[in-house]
């Protein structure tokens, strides 16, 4: 090591701001004269040269700042009280009578019939768009008949309608 004494400043870590000089690195830790070390390896993450004083930062000053800013007790923020609402009861849709005894009745299992008509693009269009994108186009599709319609559920309900209209007449 030459006569010059090399300094270093400690820019991260619990001895952030503190000024070292180097005394021994010939090993993989650096020694100074405070008697801490420090990898050499890691010495460019957690110090700084020091070639004259005005290279000193002022980071102890600044760490201290901190630590005093975090001893303060903070601002304590309003509580905020939340209202606990009760869970409703289901209510029926609808006061109709009929309604409560469809509910309470014994169903089976029942396959309907209902015919939607729409406008699609060719099967061979849309295994072109499968076959060439990464996306699912049946499900990109589907969504996308559904938002042109104003009202899908009251089409849809219709559309019931008309299957059960003619599954009852059917029964007759």
């Amino acid at each position: 090591m030459s006569d010059e004494k090399t300094r270093y400043q400690w820019i991260k870590g619990d001895d952030l701001g503190s000024v070292e000089t180097v005394t021994d690195n010939s090993t993989d830790f650096w020694v100074f004269e405070s008697g801490r070390r420090c990898n050499h390896k890691l010495l460019d993450e957690f110090m700084i040269p020091i070639f004259t004083d005005t290279d000193i930062l002022p980071l102890a000053t600044i760490d201290e700042e901190v630590k005093k800013l975090a001893q303060k007790p903070a601002r304590k923020k309003p509580k905020v009280v939340k209202k606990i609402t009760p869970k409703a009861q289901p209510q029926p849709k609808t006061n109709n009578p009929i309604v409560a005894l469809l509910e309470k009745s014994k169903t089976s299992k029942t396959k309907l019939n209902a015919r939607i008509e729409m406008e699609l693009p060719s099967k061979e269009f849309l295994s072109v768009l499968q076959d060439s994108l990464n996306e699912d186009v049946i499900d990109i599709l589907s969504k996308h008949i559904v938002d042109q319609y104003k009202d899908p559920k009251a089409f849809l309900t219709s559309k019931i309608k008309a299957a059960l209209s003619q599954w009852f007449n059917d029964m007759k």
